[in-house]
C-alpha cells in the first residue's frame, strides 16, 4: 500500500540523535520513501485509528501520470449511489461476506468511524477511516461500489453484502494501485 504518512520503530544499537538519523535514512532510503521525522520514544507507538484512501481516474483521456496510484475507472458511475454505499459502512459491521483468501482471522467483526467519497478535479476519491480493516477490505468494498455504481448489481446487493451475505457484489476488488495510507493515529502511551 503507498502511504502518505506512517510511523516506523527501530531499536538502535548505539546512541545516535534525532537529527543525525534523519539524515542517515535520508541518504539510504530509496527515492520514493522518505522519513519526515525522527523522535525518541520510551514504548513503541500503539496505531489507533487509520484512515485509507483509494483513488480513482476520472479523466476523460486516462492521466499517464495517475496510472501508478490511481484505478482508471471507464464510463458512467452513479454518484448518489457511491455516496449511500458509503454512508452504509459507518458502523460495526461483521465483514465475512468481503473475507479474502489471505486473511487468517477469524473474528473480522470491525468498526468504520468514517466512509465517504469526494471528488478532486477529475479524480474521485474514497475515504474511509476505522480502528482495524480485515484484510483488503478498502479494495473489496471500492471494488462491491464501483461494481453497482456502474449498474452491474444493485444498492441492495451491497447492502446484504455488508450483512454478511456473499455475493457478486463482495467478490468485487479494486486494484492496489488506487489504495494508500493516508493517517494514523496513535493512542498515547
Amino acid at each position: 500500500v503507498h502511504a502518505l504518512d506512517n510511523v516506523g520503530h527501530v531499536v538502535l544499537e548505539r546512541d545516535v540523535g534525532p537529527d543525525d538519523l534523519l539524515r542517515i535514512l535520508d541518504r539510504h532510503l530509496p527515492e520514493d520513501l522518505r522519513c519526515t521525522g525522527v523522535e525518541r520514544l520510551r514504548e513503541p507507538p500503539v496505531a489507533g485509528t487509520k484512515t485509507y484512501r483509494y483513488a480513482l481516474d476520472r479523466s476523460a483521456l486516462g492521466d499517464p501520470f495517475r496510472a501508478r496510484t490511481h484505478w482508471r475507472v471507464v464510463g458512467p458511475l452513479d454518484r448518489g449511489a457511491l455516496d449511500r454505499m458509503a454512508a452504509a459502512c459507518v458502523g460495526t459491521h461483521d465483514w465475512t461476506a468481503f473475507r479474502r483468501t489471505d486473511e487468517t482471522r477469524d473474528d473480522l467483526r470491525r468498526t468504520l468511524s468514517a466512509a465517504s467519497w469526494h471528488t478532486e478535479g477529475d479524480a474521485l476519491h474514497f475515504t474511509v477511516s476505522g480502528a482495524g480493516f480485515p484484510f483488503r477490505l478498502v479494495r473489496s468494498l471500492v471494488g462491491g461500489m464501483v461494481h453497482v455504481a456502474k449498474g452491474s448489481a444493485s444498492e441492495v446487493d451491497f447492502l446484504e453484502a455488508i450483512g454478511g451475505v456473499l455475493s457478486g457484489v463482495s467478490r468485487q476488488t479494486a486494484p492496489a494501485r488506487g489504495l494508500y495510507l493516508a493517517r494514523v493515529m496513535y493512542d498515547e502511551p
